[in-house]
């Protein structure tokens, strides 16, 4: 199955807040965007956001140029619906940030990661967290927070 496919399936069968990465607040994020973002106009990405909740939390927070980026049209719609009249507010995006024209580069590290986007980025920070999905496991996530320069 194809990548696109394989989300679209997921947000179309799965509760959203029965996925493994499911989480009702993104506090992490959120810190560290308004650590070393405080000019809420700044233009800020989540790419592979889907339905996560960081854009609510984002435009909660004041910020007003946001963009979401993802594969899947369904998850974009689940967040959009859950937005109602403020999802006007944002930038939706559907494509592959794979096949967005970037450099290519290694996964897995925060300098793998952030290189994906390009030598206009800069890393300014990076955190691992363990994260507990709603079934009792645990999943490994990287927070890369990158600055366009």
């Amino acid at each position: 199955m194809d990548p696109k496919n394989h989300w679209e399936t997921i947000y179309r069968t799965k509760d959203v807040h029965e996925v493994s990465w499911f989480q009702s607040e993104a506090r992490r994020s959120v810190d560290l965007i308004t650590r070393i973002c405080s000019d809420r106009s700044a233009p800020i990405i989540d790419v592979g956001g889907g339905a996560s909740v960081l854009v609510d939390n984002l435009l909660a927070a004041g910020y007003r140029n946001l963009s979401v980026l993802d594969v899947s049209e369904a998850a974009l719609k689940i967040s959009r619906d859950r937005l109602g009249a403020d999802s006007a507010k944002v930038n939706w995006m559907v494509g592959d940030v794979l096949r967005v024209p970037f450099d290519d580069a290694a996964y897995y590290s925060a300098e793998g990661l952030y290189s994906e986007f390009g030598t206009d980025f800069q890393l300014v920070r990076s955190e691992h967290e363990d994260h507990h999905t709603p079934g009792g496991a645990e999943q490994s996530f990287l927070y890369c927070l990158c600055r366009r320069e």
